[in-house]
């Protein structure tokens, strides 16, 4: 089922906040989530585990969990989703296994369990457009590098995210892609400059 803004506001109690406003900061997460899957979901799996889909479903779960939510602050809130979708994830790739073993997917849910180290690096990525002015901004800005990132060309989006919040190499992107290391340099550097323009309106 899709989560629109509709649906989430439609079942809001509006508990402790007006009415609405926790089903708006849901949706403000939604490129942060979508960020994270894509990070955690490889390329050659998403058209069976679609980034997407599973937000949309995170979403929906979180607001029919909301009083799970025992925080009050953006950073609390990112954290939450952040476990929901982790939980998704690993499920949704669990269900294409069949009873033949297939190393692909298990290992893919092994791998699933990063989302925690994959914020790290989109934190660390942030630093390099924050000034310190805007530190206590920091969550905010968060999510707007999340959108950001998601206006980028595909190659240069695709780029960023596996080498600045995966960690993969040059060599090692220049091998998946049969293209060469100044190739994929080039990528990079292309989509850092694009993502501080963007930034820096």
């Amino acid at each position: 089922m899709a989560v629109s803004k509709k649906t989430l506001v439609a079942h809001s109690d509006g508990a402790h906040r007006p009415p609405g406003d926790f089903d708006q900061r849901l949706l403000r997460h939604r490129s942060f989530l979508r960020l994270l899957a894509c990070a955690e979901i490889a390329p050659d799996m998403r058209k069976k585990v679609d980034p997407s889909d599973i937000v949309q479903q995170t979403l929906l779960e979180a607001h029919q969990t909301r009083e799970d939510f025992q925080g009050d602050s953006d950073p609390e809130m990112a954290h939450w989703l952040r476990r929901i979708l982790q939980n998704n994830i690993v499920d949704s790739i669990r269900a294409l296994q069949t009873q033949k073993r297939d190393i692909t997917r298990e290992q893919a849910i092994d791998q699933a369990g990063d989302l925690a180290r994959t914020s790290q690096r989109l934190d660390h990525l942030l630093a390099t457009y924050s000034s310190p002015s805007q530190n206590a901004m920091r969550s905010e800005q968060l999510l707007l590098l999340s959108e950001a990132i998601f206006q980028l060309p595909e190659d240069q989006r695709e780029a960023i995210i596996q080498h600045h919040l995966k960690g993969q190499r040059l060599a090692q992107l220049a091998d998946q892609w049969q293209r060469s290391q100044a190739s994929i340099a080039g990528l990079l550097q292309r989509g850092l400059r694009r993502l501080r323009r963007i930034m820096n309106s």
